[in-house]
């Protein structure tokens, strides 16, 4: 979906050409100086009538019904019937363009699993699907937001509510934005909160099978003609896959995992599933020198980096899966919501007042940035609670969303894939939490109720099987890669004229991943990677320009032109 409103009217051809794997189907309504654009698998994503226009993305569904075209949603927005946006269940985007009020308003599925955003031009503004349409624009603004880069730098993600663009910004999920054509402001509401403050004293585990279920029902309703699950070992994973193969008629589910050579246990664990569950199972195995070539589609199709070495490979998951499916369901956000990270039971035992495990403080970093402060080593300490209990712990983390799960979604469409994720459903999340920590964690273990309900339809086996992140080793074969990458990137001439980096932490960060591979230090170097990487892409006008005109990212041309610059500086 693209729009723009107060500026020069954009040709649809080339917004359809940039967003061509998001389907077939192109519609576009242009006005004095509006236009609309939507890129889709289905006709009928644009509506308008005299005073408003309508646009989305995605699959809502108001009232249990699946919303196929947009005058629908016109008449339930004159009805009144989107609002609270909480009602709006699916994943999605919504646009509605009010004309007689002069105002833009956006929805955004509530936990943003669909991405859409917003930049100025002028006095005019732009939104779309993809950053990438709205930095094609002439006269965009190319100012980089320093502080977004920090906070990637400390956690590994993109701030919520920011991109490394000062002038895009995420229309943030869950409540609807408004913004005027002529005030030069972007959308500003806060997302809100679909989690209770207060869980209940006992869920039924019976309520927790009849909700995920429900989801996957109601996601599945389409009845798709090939349909995949990205399979880890564990139990989130095969829950959503039995439960999508319940729901297809007449097709065998495939199954997708990614991971590495040697006794990967999330290679195991998947087989065995896939086997037991009578999956369609398809594996890709990948060397850490394939990064070369995922690192840069990856950032291409997600825009915001994130996720170190888990995101080129999720790309490369599914590259594969576009080969066999149209549809691929995830169990992601499951560990969220049901307690399921190393974090939460080392939480859980700090607050029981039990001995917690001492672990590297999370991303311990060294910033490579000017300007910035950074530590020079991680240090070894116990936990302390943030929160007086876990569920407040779960819910303040629902509520940073930021726009990792819309990383996912770009990742599968970026090959003509359809993500559906039936934890992110609002019913799922409801439900969730509203769950006591005593049926999440103790000592017996993690995501407690969603093993037993899981029970109900798995084999123990499967219910029992811890799961494991997935990622490839950190060896010397990563490093080796991290390294010469390292140097290929920050030895060239345009990241030294950037004037953005302290040269004297990048040194750093390079010695220690030279000393030792750490979670720590393999970290570092892959933020480092990922921020440079960036900037080459998105920042730099040249390989922009050339990614764009060949209609797709040519990742060789990432660090090859790194590698060209560093040798014509050498020349002279």
């Amino acid at each position: 979906m693209f729009g723009s409103i107060g500026m020069p009217l954009v040709d649809p051809v080339s917004v359809s050409r940039m967003l061509k794997h998001r389907g077939n189907y192109v519609d576009t309504i242009k006005g004095a100086d509006i236009s609309l654009t939507t890129v889709s698998r289905s006709p009928g994503r644009i509506f308008k009538d005299p005073e408003l226009m309508v646009a989305y993305t995605g699959t809502p569904f108001v009232e249990g019904k699946q919303i196929s075209m947009a005058a629908e949603l016109a008449e339930l927005y004159a009805l009144g019937k989107l609002d609270p946006p909480d009602r709006v269940n699916g994943h999605y985007c919504i646009a509605l363009i009010d004309l007689p009020k002069e105002q833009i308003r956006f929805l955004r599925d509530n936990i943003g699993v669909n991405t859409l955003y917003v930049t100025r031009i002028g006095r005019g503004l732009a939104f779309c699907t993809e950053y990438k349409c709205l930095r094609a624009l002439p006269g965009f603004d190319r100012s980089i937001d320093r502080e977004a880069i920090k906070g990637f730098e400390r956690t590994g993600w993109v701030p919520s509510g920011a991109t490394f663009f000062s002038q895009v910004k995420p229309v943030l999920p869950g409540k609807w934005s408004t913004v005027r054509n002529d005030d030069n402001s972007f959308p500003s509401e806060a997302a809100s909160s679909i989690t209770p403050a207060i869980a209940d004293a006992f869920v039924p585990v019976e309520v927790v099978a009849d909700a995920l279920l429900s989801a996957v029902e109601r996601l599945s309703a389409d009845q798709p003609p090939a349909v995949g699950i990205m399979l880890s070992s564990g139990v989130d994973s095969a829950l959503i896959a039995e439960l999508v193969a319940r729901s297809m008629k007449q097709i065998t589910v495939k199954s997708f995992t990614v991971g590495h050579n040697g006794g990967d246990p999330e290679i195991e664990g998947a087989q065995l599933t896939a086997l037991a569950l009578g999956l369609d199972h398809h594996e890709l195995l990948l060397e850490p020198s394939e990064f070369t070539r995922l690192l840069p589609e990856a950032m291409w199709a997600m825009e915001n980096p994130g996720g170190y070495d888990e995101y080129p490979c999720l790309l490369g998951l599914s590259e594969m899966a576009g080969s066999h499916v149209d549809v691929l369901f995830s169990g992601n956000l499951s560990d969220t919501l049901f307690g399921g990270m190393n974090f939460h039971t080392q939480l859980w035992k700090s607050l029981n007042g039990l001995p917690t495990d001492e672990e590297p403080i999370p991303n311990g970093n060294l910033t490579i940035l000017k300007g910035s402060t950074g530590g020079r080593e991680a240090i070894l300490r116990t936990r302390s609670p943030a929160h007086k209990s876990l569920h407040a712990e779960l819910v303040a983390t629902m509520d940073r969303r930021d726009e990792r799960m819309g990383a996912q979604e770009m990742l599968a469409a970026r090959f003509g894939i359809d993500l559906r994720m039936p934890y992110a459903d609002t019913d799922v999340v409801r439900t969730a939490m509203r769950i006591p920590d005593s049926q999440k964690v103790s000592d017996k273990g993690n995501k407690l109720i969603l093993r037993e309900a899981s029970a109900i339809f798995l084999p123990e086996e499967i219910v029992k099987r811890p799961k494991r992140i997935q990622q490839l080793m950190y060896d010397s074969a990563m490093r080796t890669w991290l390294l010469s990458t390292f140097d290929l990137l920050f030895n060239s001439v345009g990241a030294q004229k950037r004037d953005v980096y302290d040269y004297g932490n990048l040194a750093l960060v390079r010695e220690e991943l030279v000393r030792e591979v750490t979670r720590r230090t393999v970290q570092n170097a892959w933020k480092a990677i990922s921020i440079e990487t960036w900037l080459l892409m998105f920042a730099d006008e040249e390989h922009f320009a050339s990614a764009m005109s060949d209609e797709s990212v040519k990742p060789e041309a990432v660090f090859s032109a790194a590698s060209r610059r560093r040798r014509a500086a050498s020349a002279t």
